[in-house]
């Protein structure tokens, strides 16, 4: 169902209640900042690009109050598991190299996803990364999860997994549909 006063749409496909009355919307950093003291890294991301997040539009007027909120943002010019995913695309030798600006054009970073603890255990996390690959503008969208061993959420959102051979972060790597 489409609320036109904000260009979003209800996310109720599949996700049980209340979850199933929450609101789809692009989000605005004030979002992220509303839901980051749930997150374990402290900083906020050098360059956000996107906001996406659900809100509960019982919570207060209009859109309500923000339950989740995913942050995609530009990817770090230098990853060691993206070099392996994608067989040394966009490894640069340094400034100048044309693989910077490939990569700047064709990748995304989801760098935080954050439900509110109130509201985890539904899905929300896994239906956000799901939103976000299906409106990519890019051409692959990555991740870097600390936590990526324990709760594989990017990976049940359709994302391809790359184990670092130590215990450093899972990376999660997916072509977008274009």
């Amino acid at each position: 169902m489409k609320n036109k006063q904000y260009s979003a749409t209800l996310c109720t496909d599949g996700l049980p209640p209340p979850a199933d009355r929450l609101l789809l919307a692009p989000g605005r950093l004030r979002d992220y900042h509303a839901l980051a003291p749930f997150h374990y890294r402290a900083k906020r991301p050098a360059t956000v690009t996107r906001v996406l997040a659900l809100f509960d539009p019982a919570s207060a007027p209009h859109r309500g109050a923000p339950v989740a909120v995913l942050v995609e943002s530009m990817p770090t010019i230098h990853c060691r598991l993206r070099d392996q995913a994608t067989a040394g695309r966009y490894r640069s030798r340094g400034v100048g190299d044309p693989a910077i600006a490939r990569l700047n054009a064709e990748l995304r970073c989801i760098s935080r996803v954050i439900v509110d603890p109130r509201w985890r255990g539904l899905g929300l996390a896994v239906a956000l990364v799901r939103q976000a690959l299906d409106t990519s503008t890019t051409t692959r969208t990555e991740a870097l999860a600390a936590m990526g061993r324990v709760h594989p959420l990017f990976e049940l959102a359709g994302m391809t997994a790359y184990h670092p051979q130590d215990d450093g972060p899972v990376y999660y790597l997916k072509e977008n549909a274009r």
